[in-house]
């Protein structure tokens, strides 16, 4: 056997190198199969945390939104006061901070539902009909109808501005 092994050995040997070639054959495939089940995983992961990302900006910016339509809200409860007291200038300057206020949430967030960015247009154009109409009867004085058709108005804005609020879940999210 020792004659046979020394007439063959580089036989033999050429079969062990064929046989450890095709263990190394089989560890890379298995690595690379390994790492490229990784690095689905990996892609799921990362699709899953751009998702969680998104989902996170819009519920921060549905929060911001109702925080500033809120805002909106407590202007309109106090232009209520102002124009029960009669104070007509204080008024109209709350009427344009209010109609600024509402054009900056229309602005700042492009991304609320078409619905609700109507329902803040509306809002906005009663509140720009309130401030023109007052400031016109600044000049000529105030009558009980002057001030049920502004009350009117205000309802209007105020309903709609409500109806956004429970349409974005209000801050309760």
């Amino acid at each position: 056997m020792l004659e046979f092994l020394l007439d063959r050995w580089g036989d033999l040997f050429s079969v062990i190198g064929v046989v450890v070639s095709a263990g190394g054959l089989w560890l890379a495939f298995r690595e690379a199969r390994r790492a490229r089940c990784e690095a689905v995983r990996a892609r799921s992961a990362a699709k899953s945390a751009e998702k969680a990302t998104i989902e996170t900006r819009n519920r921060i910016g549905r929060h911001l939104t109702v925080v500033d339509v809120e805002r909106s809200i407590a202007i309109i409860r106090r232009l209520e006061y102002l124009q029960r007291t009669e104070n007509w200038e204080a008024a109209t300057e709350q009427y344009h901070a209010l109609r600024e206020l509402i054009t900056d949430i229309i602005a700042r967030y492009p991304e609320i539902d078409s619905e609700i960015r109507e329902r803040l247009l509306v809002a906005r154009e009663s509140v720009r009909m309130m401030d023109e109409y007052a400031q016109q009867q600044v000049r000529r004085g105030f009558g009980q109808d002057v001030r049920d058709y502004l009350d009117q108005l205000q309802d209007r804005a105020l309903r709609e501005l409500e109806d956004v609020i429970a349409d974005l879940g209000g801050l309760g999210e």
